[in-house]
């Protein structure tokens, strides 16, 4: 059994882990970081080791969950969509289903 450096569990707070898998890495997205698996003895939670800083989590899913033309949703151009869909304009729900010409009734 081990100890994640005095990290606590945050379901159960235990402080015993053991080893589940050791140096796993990143196939998805490639990430060159390896990370260990450890579970909580009392709860049977697992974590990563070492555990994740949000400073880390944050430029993880900006590089790699989120698309570079992602902007944050703009509550006037959504009512704009939303008119245009009420009125019969179809040309978001082309876009959507990516079909020129085909909607889902």
């Amino acid at each position: 059994m081990s100890s994640l450096n005095g990290v606590v569990c945050p379901v159960c707070y235990g402080e015993k882990f053991r080893l589940v898998w050791r140096n796993l890495p990143e196939l998805r997205f490639g990430i060159s970081d390896l990370f260990s698996i450890k579970r909580c003895v009392e709860c049977d939670t697992h974590m990563t080791d070492p555990l994740l800083v949000q400073a880390y989590l944050a430029q993880l899913y900006e590089r790699h969950y989120l698309p570079v033309e992602y902007v944050p949703p703009d509550r006037r151009a959504i009512a704009v969509q939303v008119e245009a869909l009420r009125t019969g304009q179809t040309s978001l729900l082309k876009r959507w289903h990516g079909k020129p010409g085909r909607t889902k009734s």
